[in-house]
């Protein structure tokens, strides 16, 4: 009976041969599938007189090619947990040749095991000779708090929109679900990046909402197994979000330590705190890591006050993330990216208001989103008419007169979350 195998090559572009310097240059990744009558140890066995023959030559054009695997076109920035939920399903295995340790890596949904090019190229090694790293299932990182507090924690006056709450909960729960594949497992520094921009993207409505009201021309799942994020992501570890400055850290204690750093440099630039904060002796920041969000405050002549840490992702589709709190964090913190706006529509009544916005799109997402910016109409209800709105997982035939499909976009790139009026 044929299976299917995934194939990951990790290498630096650097470097060719194990022990080089894996840090001159970031990692070259690619990914791969194939699909055989051969079992594991068959496989193993081929893979090993592949990695013999190519002797020294083990850059991706010599031995990766060489592989019994048809790989992406695509070059990766970041390994992915292809094994860890169902749109992976039919794919027995992944096997992982990371140049930079020597190492090759033969992984499951049960366990993964791992053995050195050198041990290969002395001996034949069977699966079960290989060194057992540990178990795959459940392999979600923790969630619970990482940073604690002796002397008790500052308490944010929350006041999240009601408007702004009603709409965002949704796109941000439904990302940590299409992109769960992501968030539960460990990722560089870019990725963190990528992650933190989406997150401040659906939080300050930095978003398009693109209606599709015709067919598709493909099939397939909105964000697939191997898929990963692709929009832009902050070119910095301290960004300027409106009036809030936003840390960028992989523990909330390093990111503390940042937010020190970046108040005594504000303090000594000509611009300094008025160029930061209307106050001009204090500054609010939002220290993100992705699995957690906390609000600092920031004042002179006085001590750091920050808040209890909120759950906010971790791909694991159970635990019902983000947590309330990290939403209103986010929502209350970049209060100053939605600046009032005076439209006289403001002035009649809700009904009205709810009516003007109907027609200011086809689908009843744009017409929430234009809502929030403008300050009118109710509180999103996540239904268009009689029809409840909810994420679509995958690409479907359209027949006529189907519901308009609402798809966010981030800039010029899909943020894999399709909404459909059911």
């Amino acid at each position: 009976m044929s299976k299917y195998f995934l194939a990951c090559f990790i290498a630096t572009p650097s470097s060719a041969v194990p022990g080089s310097d894996s840090t001159a240059g970031p990692a070259s990744i690619w990914y791969g599938t194939s699909c055989t009558d051969d079992d594991d140890e068959e496989h193993l066995r081929q893979l090993a007189t592949l990695l013999i023959e190519a002797g020294d030559k083990l850059s991706f054009d010599d031995l990766g090619k060489s592989l019994p695997f048809t790989w992406l076109e695509k070059e990766y920035y970041d390994t992915i947990d292809c094994l860890g939920d169902s749109r992976s399903e039919p794919y027995h295995a992944l096997w992982t040749f990371d140049i930079n340790k020597a190492v090759l890596q033969h992984a499951t949904r049960e366990c993964r095991r791992n053995v050195s090019f050198a041990a290969l190229r002395r001996q034949s090694i069977k699966l079960s000779k290989m060194r057992l790293l540990n178990v795959l299932e459940p392999r979600f990182l923790p969630i619970g708090p990482e940073f604690r507090s002796d002397k008790g924690f500052w308490q944010p006056p929350l006041e999240a929109d009601i408007h702004m709450r009603a709409l965002v909960c949704s796109p941000l729960r439904d990302f940590h679900h299409q992109w769960r594949h992501i968030l539960r497992d460990d990722y560089n520094k870019l990725t963190l990046r990528h992650l933190a921009r989406a997150v401040i993207r659906i939080s300050t409505l930095e978003f398009e909402v693109r209606e599709n009201t015709g067919g598709h021309g493909r099939r397939g799942m909105h964000v697939s197994y191997l898929d990963q994020p692709s929009w832009e992501p902050f070119d910095a570890d301290v960004v300027q979000i409106g009036l809030v400055r936003l840390v960028l850290c992989t523990d909330l204690s390093k990111g503390l330590f940042i937010v020190k750093e970046d108040f005594a440099t504000l303090q000594t630039t000509p611009k300094g705190l008025s160029g930061t904060n209307p106050l001009r002796n204090q500054t609010l920041y939002i220290v993100l890591s992705v699995r957690h969000v906390m609000l600092c405050k920031a004042a002179q002549g006085a001590a750091f006050e920050y808040s209890d840490p909120a759950a906010l992702f971790n791909g694991d589709d159970e635990a019902a993330l983000p947590s309330d709190i990290a939403i209103d964090y986010l929502i209350w913190a970049t209060t100053s990216t939605r600046l009032p706006k005076c439209v006289r529509v403001q002035r009649l009544p809700i009904e009205i208001q709810d009516q003007v916005l109907k027609h200011t799109s086809i689908g009843s997402v744009e017409a929430a989103r234009i809502g929030c910016l403008l300050g009118i109409g109710s509180p999103f209800t996540w239904r268009d008419g009689p029809l409840k709105v909810t994420l679509e997982k995958q690409y479907y035939i359209r027949p006529s007169r189907m519901p308009v499909e609402s798809e966010i976009w981030f800039g010029e790139y899909k943020s894999g979350i399709v909404y459909l009026a059911r």
